[in-house]
């Protein structure tokens, strides 16, 4: 990826300076010759400089290096000119995406990022729970599973504080998601049971309500009414 990058921005910018450079040959053609010659012989020298390990490399390859930089150095200061004299103070609005999108800088940023630590992945869960000792809503409605892996109590609880969500939300898709995820909620609380889930709704159940008594009133210790007892020798 870097690879086909790094020649693209070489086309990009080649096919800039040969812009720039035509332009500052056709405006001024003895200033071009002048400038292309001080700063070809800067570059050269430049790039004799930095040639890493020059005793390992050929004369051929040595000059091949030279002659490249001082070929870039030359070609550059020349277009920087000529659209200078186009464009006046915004070539510096040119220059600097030109630089600073040059493969040397996108990789130099590459290697700062990278040597950033990691962020913590430590599991936030036991200090939300502690915090829901405050207030028993922060905790939210548990994450979608499989209903039948949760608990009566996280059932219920589920059901409340979805109904918290639910006045907080103000996007139509969030609202009708969780109306649809409510839905859920009842259908799995009367499976579990039926009488107490009943017993509820006639209880005069509001949406925010808690059904726990009458879902698992015997493991509670709730009493549980007998409607079939109740309802016994009614009949007309």
């Amino acid at each position: 990826m870097m690879t086909a990058y790094r020649a693209l921005w070489w086309v990009c910018s080649a096919a800039l300076v040969l812009i720039g450079a035509g332009a500052a040959l056709t405006l001024a053609p003895a200033a071009f010759v002048f400038l292309f010659l001080a700063f070809a012989t800067v570059g050269g020298v430049v790039r004799l400089c930095l040639i890493p390990d020059p005793d390992a490399r050929s004369l051929r390859e040595q000059a091949r290096l030279i002659g490249s930089g001082a070929l870039i150095a030359g070609a550059t200061a020349c277009a920087f000119v000529g659209y200078a004299a186009l464009l006046g103070t915004g070539v510096f609005l040119l220059a600097l995406p030109v630089l600073g999108t040059s493969p040397y800088v996108v990789a130099i940023c590459g290697r700062w990022l990278r040597a950033w630590p990691p962020p913590p992945s430590a599991p936030m869960g036991p200090v939300m729970r502690s915090l829901a000792y405050a207030s028993p809503e922060y905790l939210g409605p548990p994450p979608l599973r499989e209903f039948g892996d949760l608990t009566v109590e996280e059932l219920c609880h589920a059901w409340r504080t979805s109904y918290i969500e639910l006045q907080r939300q103000t996007r139509p898709a969030r609202v009708l998601a969780l109306v649809m995820q409510r839905q859920r909620y009842l259908d799995e609380l009367e499976q579990r049971n039926a009488r107490g889930f009943t017993q509820w709704l006639a209880s005069g159940a509001r949406p925010p309500g808690n059904p726990l008594p009458y879902i698992a009133g015997e493991r509670l210790g709730h009493p549980t009414i007998d409607w079939d007892e109740l309802t016994r020798g009614q009949d007309c």
